[in-house]
C-alpha cells in the first residue's frame, strides 16, 4: 500500500533539503513523529502495521526501541 513505508526523512528546515534517509525496517507505516522531551536526536514515531510506537536515535540513524501499543492502528501520539 502507498502507506506501508519504513522510512524517516530528516530535513534541514534552513537549506530545505533532506540530509539523512532512516531506515525504520520492519517497522512499516511510520506516521506520526514526535521529539522525546529535552531531545535534538531522539524522537517517537507511529507504527501502524506493527501497531507499536518506536524510539529512533536520528543522530546515529537507528531504531533503539520498539513498544506495542495492542491498538488497532496506532496512527497517532497524541
Amino acid at each position: 500500500s502507498q502507506f506501508d513505508g519504513n522510512r524517516l526523512h530528516v530535513i534541514d528546515m534552513a537549506q530545505g533539503r533532506v540530509v539523512r534517509t532512516i531506515s525504520t525496517g520492519e517497522h512499516r507505516a511510520v506516521h506520526d513523529v514526535e521529539f522525546l522531551p529535552g531531545s535534538s536526536d531522539r524522537v517517537v514515531v507511529t507504527a501502524q502495521r506493527g501497531q507499536e510506537v518506536i524510539e529512533v536515535d536520528i543522530a546515529r540513524a537507528v531504531v533503539t526501541a520498539a513498544i506495542p501499543t495492542k491498538g488497532v492502528g496506532s496512527h497517532a501520539l497524541t
